[in-house]
């Protein structure tokens, strides 16, 4: 995964790849050698195109997709 960094000494910003059992592992700035904090961003959501929906009886056999055409 990659994850964004960064310094708040000297501002710099950096992606790290690594994988996610590391994630909370600490990084050191490339510039001035102290620690980097990492950066959490927004998931990217779309909303409204559909998605998964149970039958009218509720009863979770029937599992569908639905499309909004």
């Amino acid at each position: 995964m990659k994850y964004p960094y960064k310094c708040d000494d000297c501002q710099v910003v950096i992606d790290v790849i690594k994988p996610m059992r590391d994630a909370e592992r600490h990084e050191k700035c490339p510039v001035c050698e102290k620690p980097m904090r990492r950066v959490y961003v927004p998931v990217p959501t779309t909303w409204g195109l559909g998605g998964w929906d149970f039958d009218k009886e509720g009863l979770g056999d029937n599992l569908i997709l639905r499309h909004n055409d």
